[in-house]
């Protein structure tokens, strides 16, 4: 993989390194659904998925708000009100952080529920230990 300055990164490519955990996510996930998931160790799937759901969370949720409370005009300067100016909601980097922010919320909304389901299926199996093999 080449390394590209911030200016020269072609507009298709990740700003950071999210194709690899993004496919562990999306692989855990289909173990907790699959065959094959049941010879997958429990702690390389719960862990991940646990993680997954306080980083997705974590990441999405605070930012959104953030754009939610901007563009109604409850908090023009931003929701700690740090901003000097208010915070133009006709531009396309307000609109891109929307979306982006957006995308993490929808992961933590779509992440927990099968997150979830997987550790009550492991309670209901008797295992909730996350060594369990």
């Amino acid at each position: 993989m080449h390394s590209h300055p911030e200016s020269q990164r072609p507009p298709y490519a990740p700003a950071g390194p999210t194709p690899p955990p993004s496919a562990a996510g999306v692989g855990c996930v289909l173990a907790t659904v699959r065959p094959w998931g049941a010879r997958v160790p429990r702690w390389m799937v719960r862990g991940p998925l646990l993680f997954g759901c306080a980083l997705l969370t974590l990441r999405g949720l605070p930012g959104l708000v953030e754009n939610i409370t901007v563009a109604t005009g409850l908090t023009p300067h931003g929701l700690l009100g740090m901003e000097d100016e208010a915070i133009d909601t006709g531009t396309w980097d307000f609109w891109k952080s929307m979306v982006i922010n957006s995308y993490f919320f929808l992961g933590a909304v779509t992440l927990i529920p099968a997150t979830r389901r997987y550790t009550r299926a492991l309670r209901a199996a008797g295992t909730t230990s996350p060594t369990a093999a």
